[in-house]
């Protein structure tokens, strides 16, 4: 039998790290804040940073279906422990950057937030062409071009890594101006045929490592700058 432990949903590294899937006859996981975010000033970090495309990924490529459900990525086993997971990537994450798609998406689902609460205390960009709901947050809506803002997210991380939650599209922007250096993909057991796209652009990449963590294949790339 699978359980979740959990809140969960959020979009993939959402649903990897909240979202936590694990067997039943397997130790329990971490939650989310397990390894808690304080504001990087307290802590005196100096240490190299990157800006990481972390997500979830059908085997042919969409990170989610036509309809915009992660039903196809929910049942899925993980173990949080395990390589490549999201309690250790959260971690190191000081700033994170969304598209509105991807905020709306988790103030629409009430599982993905904390007690009605937002869920990250790290410092989190919305870039938007449009107005968006807002909740209670360290929340910068923006509509500059990612370039512009990237200085002031790196700012405000510390020295932790800042993460781009997604959509690819977003990703791919970080990517055309030269500030993407990692992305991360948990491939499930499944093919989509359609929907929203891991990544909609060419991009030369150097596969760092791959691993398996239960039902997923998981793998680290460098952008080839």
């Amino acid at each position: 039998m699978t359980v979740r432990l959990g809140v969960n949903l959020k979009g993939l590294g959402l649903v990897l790290g909240r979202g936590v899937f694990v067997r039943a006859d397997r130790p329990a996981l971490l939650p989310m804040h397990a390894a808690p975010w304080c504001p990087p000033q307290e802590r005196g970090i100096l240490a190299p940073m990157a800006t990481q495309f972390y997500t979830a990924s059908s085997i042919d490529g969409f990170i989610a279906d036509p309809e915009h459900s992660l039903s196809w990525l929910l049942t899925r086993d993980i173990d949080g422990r395990g390589p490549m997971n999201y309690n250790a990537f959260i971690a190191e994450v000081g700033a994170i950057a969304m598209g509105a798609n991807t905020y709306r998406w988790i103030l629409d689902h009430p599982e993905a937030l904390e007690d009605g609460r937002w869920p990250y205390r790290q410092p989190t960009w919305v870039f938007t062409h449009g107005g968006v709901p807002t909740v209670d947050g360290d929340i910068r809506v923006t509509s500059a071009p990612v370039a512009e803002v990237h200085g002031e997210m790196i700012q405000a991380a510390g020295g932790r890594n800042l993460w781009v939650v997604g959509g690819g599209g977003l990703a791919g922007q970080f990517a055309d101006s030269g500030l993407l250096d990692e992305i991360w993909v948990q491939y499930a057991p499944v093919a989509l045929g359609s929907g929203a796209p891991l990544l909609p652009r060419r991009l030369e990449l150097r596969l760092e490592d791959v691993a398996r963590n239960r039902d997923f294949a998981c793998a680290r790339y460098t952008v080839v700058h």
